[in-house]
């Protein structure tokens, strides 16, 4: 009898040490910073195919499909968790010489971006670019 309660408890222990663990490694992967990594790593990977653009055509793309379209992004990158809120990535340009791409973080409360200054995008409340 004693032996057949040693058994439970030990399997309830492996059990609960394995869903404890499993936790821990959902809640690293979904945290904060590990959001914040991927949208700076998003948007390195969009300034990038916006300056071989420019490079290109000499104009800033009016819109980031044409980024895809032209094979320099594979998709358009999306907010791993505001995508479809006001905070999700925002793009704009003039299709000529303007462009702006803003970006919210976590970890920094707030909105950064990079860019043309002339673009219409840039505000003075605004987060020191971390790109």
């Amino acid at each position: 009898m004693r032996l057949w309660f040693l058994r439970v408890i030990g399997g309830l222990a492996v059990i609960a040490a394995s869903f404890l663990v499993t936790l821990y490694i959902v809640d690293t992967r979904n945290s904060p910073a590990t959001r914040d990594a991927q949208r700076v790593d998003d948007i390195r990977r969009t300034r990038e195919a916006i300056k071989r653009y420019y490079q290109a055509r000499k104009a800033y793309p009016v819109d980031l499909k044409l980024l895809v379209e032209a094979g320099y992004l594979s998709s358009i990158p999306v907010d791993p968790l505001w995508s479809a809120t006001d905070r999700k990535y925002q793009y704009y340009s003039n299709g000529i010489s303007n462009f702006g791409l803003l970006v919210w973080l976590e970890q920094a409360h707030g909105r950064t971006g990079l860019g043309t200054k002339e673009s219409e995008m840039w505000s003075s409340n605004m987060l020191e670019c971390p790109f």
